[in-house]
């Protein structure tokens, strides 16, 4: 059964590899209350989950690989019980050009 859902969050995301660990947990905290928002459901669903996760940003050229890790953790409890049944993850980056 497919379940869609999808949610946005603005502003930057925050690294796994931040060193500043404050600041991802925040980040962590803002995904999971958006996502609460979201879900309609009362429960996390139980079996596999696809993902896809776009990040638009501004300038720089942020690391694809080090943007999922905290939305997924955030996510955890809410849309899934644990991020062990994402089988499927597509991450991709976009810059993000606002129209005129």
């Amino acid at each position: 059964m497919s379940v869609p859902f999808e949610f946005v969050i603005g502003g930057p995301a925050v690294s796994q590899q931040t060193r500043r660990t404050e600041r991802r947990e925040v980040w962590k905290e803002e995904v999971r209350s958006v996502a609460r928002d979201r879900w309609t459901s009362d429960s996390p669903v139980a079996g596999s989950v696809a993902v896809t996760i776009t990040y638009f940003f501004e300038s720089g050229e942020p690391d694809v690989d080090n943007i999922p890790k905290p939305i997924l953790d955030a996510m955890q409890g809410v849309v899934y019980s644990d991020d062990t049944q994402v089988s499927d993850l597509l991450c991709r980056k976009e810059i993000w050009a606002p129209f005129c």
